[in-house]
């Protein structure tokens, strides 16, 4: 078995999030056109924001982490592991939740990741691939 480079390994995880968004048939209440919206944004700001982590990871010399859930200056394996289980716990819970719990989970979800997205844009964290 050979070693997954770290940004392989974001983008294998960034595709196994998107089979399972296509798969509604998991859903206990139909997903309707905002549930597909809202996870849309949700993911698409989750992987700006796991990215953006992984460049605090790459420079710990002028950069630190403000996630309690990881080490001020955490490996990219540290990271990778913590956003891979956020996203599919994410996932799992929307898919259980009825419809109008599911919007709410998912907004604030949208919330968590923009604000850390526009904390990281405010320090000069891009978000380049």
């Amino acid at each position: 078995m050979g070693i997954i480079k770290e940004g392989e390994c974001v983008k294998k995880v960034a595709i196994l999030l998107i089979l399972l968004l296509t798969t509604p048939v998991l859903a206990l209440d139909k997903w309707d056109k905002t549930d597909i919206a809202l996870e849309s944004i949700v993911l698409s700001l989750q992987l700006i924001d796991w990215r953006q982590t992984i460049h605090i990871s790459d420079n710990p010399t002028y950069l630190y982490e403000k996630n309690p859930l990881l080490s001020r200056h955490p490996s990219n394996r540290e990271v990778n592991l913590i956003f891979a289980a956020a996203a599919i716990t994410q996932i799992t819970v929307a898919h259980i939740l009825p419809s109008k719990w599911r919007k709410i989970w998912l907004s604030l979800w949208c919330v968590e990741h923009g604000y850390n997205v526009g904390n990281n844009l405010n320090v000069g964290i891009g978000i380049g691939w």
